[in-house]
């Protein structure tokens, strides 16, 4: 049997270890920095940390 606990399955899933760095953002209050911040915009309570264009 295959282990799918790291695949996301529908819109607003994320993998464990995207769960745990989410979660440590939020209890740090600190804003969390993605390339993939798509993944997270789904959790209200975290602040993501855009950057600017040059």
């Amino acid at each position: 049997m295959q282990n799918n606990s790291d695949q996301r399955h529908g819109k607003d899933r994320l993998a464990i270890p995207d769960c745990l760095i989410a979660a440590t953002a939020i209890i740090s209050d600190m804003e969390l920095f993605a390339y993939n911040t798509k993944d997270f915009k789904f959790i209200k309570e975290l602040k993501l940390f855009y950057m600017e264009n040059s």
